[in-house]
């Protein structure tokens, strides 16, 4: 069985980072996988190389047109897989057009998102592209809710697929004081770390305005902000502008997110919307307790008060109280709430098991096309 990846980039990022684990846990027996990006490799490409598998480039123009449907379409014929899996909107965009007048058997739509903020001609558009894709998977039960009840998709053609992550990415790590020490990091302080794209949708200003409420009650804590973005320059400004740039790290874009939670006491995620985020996934296999926004399917990886505390989204001073609750000589609390994460990291986030519910949901649609034998 063929089968061809298709996404945007495998630069640092939630949807590029699934793919990455899925293909590396993927049974090798009876599939030939390859992954094709619409514009650039990017960091995460080297690690599906080393697994020995290809990673091409199409090259199409950024500008959105008919160019890139032909560049995109040849590269599929040429190919000609069983299997064709796009992945984010702009990939679903170009590829299952593509890939349905280059008769490739099944077109998949991979859901990593809720666009609450597209325009309503682009989930029109959206909506027509899918008309020509099998099936879709959905990384969380409230992204397949969204995709029915906003934009439209049959409830025949979805199919649930949790975000996963390799947990052998957690073991053997250095330990916290010498990753601290890497980092330049006071081994006495309280870490608080926040992983994500500089972007509104991660509503880092929101946990930026609760810093000041933080620091007035636990004086030891430090920030760090790990990823890059539009918002970069502007964050830095608002920190400045609220007297706590000496309080927060920007770490920019970094390949060492297992080694940088090792060093952390507490993970925040202050999202505005969410499909299912990986890093959430990562700071349970670190053991970190969380507090994140009560948001989509934020909720289906953090158990509130289990492995973590749950807040509005937007809301600074219930941010701000969630984090005391865990940082004020709470270490005990931290600790079981981190093992609870853990635990519920390991049982139903490993990329072992995406794999295997992927792969058995390709032989359920070549089945359904009279291809599979």
């Amino acid at each position: 069985m063929k089968v061809v990846h298709l996404i945007n980039h495998l630069g640092l990022g939630g949807a590029e980072r699934f793919v990455v684990e899925l293909v590396k846990a993927f049974p090798r027996d009876g599939f030939d996988i390859e992954v094709l990006c619409l514009y650039r490799t990017g960091e995460l490409a080297k690690e599906v190389k080393e697994i020995g598998i290809p990673v091409e480039v199409i090259r199409i123009p950024r500008k959105f047109g008919m160019s890139g449907y032909l560049r995109v379409f040849r590269a599929l014929w040429e190919r000609h897989p069983d299997i064709l899996h796009c992945h984010l909107l702009e990939s679903c965009w170009y590829g299952l057009p593509a890939g349905w007048f280059a008769h490739i058997p099944v077109r998949i739509a991979h859901l990593h998102n809720c666009y609450w903020n597209l325009r309503l001609k682009l989930r029109v558009f959206d909506r027509l592209a899918f008309q020509f894709a099998n099936a879709a998977f959905g990384c969380s039960e409230a992204v397949l809710r969204f995709y029915r009840e906003r934009m439209w998709y049959p409830r025949s053609k979805l199919h649930l697929v949790y975000n996963a992550v390799d947990p052998r990415r957690f073991t053997l790590l250095p330990r916290k004081l010498e990753v601290r020490r890497s980092l330049g990091l006071q081994e006495e302080s309280l870490i608080v770390t926040t992983v994500a794209s500089l972007t509104p949708q991660k509503g880092h200003e929101y946990l930026l305005k609760a810093v000041p409420k933080i620091t007035a009650s636990c004086p030891e804590v430090q920030f760090l902000f790990v990823g890059d973005g539009e918002l970069r320059d502007q964050l830095k400004a608002q920190a400045r502008e609220l007297g706590i740039d000496s309080r927060v790290t920007f770490l920019g874009k970094r390949t060492d997110v297992p080694e940088i939670l090792r060093a952390s006491d507490l993970f925040v995620l202050p999202s505005l919307w969410e499909g299912l985020p990986i890093v959430l996934i990562e700071a349970g296999l670190a053991g970190l307790p969380v507090v994140a926004s009560r948001v989509d399917g934020v909720v289906e990886v953090v158990e509130e008060g289990r492995s973590g505390l749950l807040v509005p989204p937007k809301d600074v001073e219930a941010l701000a109280e969630g984090c005391l609750q865990l940082l004020l000589g709470n270490p005990d609390l931290r600790a079981r709430m981190g093992r609870e994460g853990q635990r519920i990291a390991l049982e139903r986030f490993s990329n072992e098991t995406a794999a295997k519910r992927v792969a058995e949901l390709y032989k359920d649609l070549l089945k359904a096309k009279g291809r599979w034998r």
